[in-house]
């Protein structure tokens, strides 16, 4: 997967270059649906539980994801869409629930890999949602576009621990 192309983009993408363009798939769906603002795809998500992509997809992701590659990331992705579809709105990060946003990246939780580059933010926040909103806003005004429209958490309520959440 790459973000931006960086050339012109096809209706027939290429089978040979062994890449998939992010701004290439957007601009495919907006000459089939239009742009967001004309009624076309609303909304991007920019992944899905990217703190848990070292266990789930070990065979790409085989080490845990660092905060700032978790910015890095999203920054690139939602200024790839934007660029094609400014009218688009970006859901970021998809996290897989309160526990990625709360503890993920300050090593509290034993379930999920802290990330190493933590003691660059803790600092300046006290915990990843913040720091997230926080990092994505400054590189939004650096940009001079919103990179981050809808904050978006994943909640799965039959988790189980000591009793059901749902009990």
């Amino acid at each position: 997967v790459v973000f931006a192309k960086g050339s012109p983009f096809t209706l027939a993408p290429s089978t040979s270059d062994s890449f998939v363009y992010m701004d290439e798939e957007v601009s495919f769906l907006v000459k089939k649906f239009g742009r967001a603002d004309q009624g076309g795809v609303p909304y991007y998500s920019l992944d899905n539980e990217p703190a848990l992509w070292g266990g789930t997809h070990v065979r790409i992701r085989p080490a845990p994801l660092t905060f700032k590659e978790l910015l890095d990331k999203s920054e690139a992705l939602a200024k790839a869409v934007k660029a094609v579809d400014p009218s688009a709105k970006i859901m970021g990060s998809e996290s897989f629930g309160a526990m990625e946003m709360w503890g993920c990246y300050s090593g509290t939780s034993n379930s999920i890999p802290a990330c190493s580059d933590w003691s660059t933010y803790k600092a300046k926040y006290d915990w990843a949602v913040a720091a997230f909103l926080g990092e994505m806003k400054a590189r939004s005004t650096a940009a001079g576009v919103k990179l981050i429209d809808v904050l978006a958490i994943h909640w799965y309520p039959e988790d189980m621990g000591d009793a059901r959440i749902n009990s």
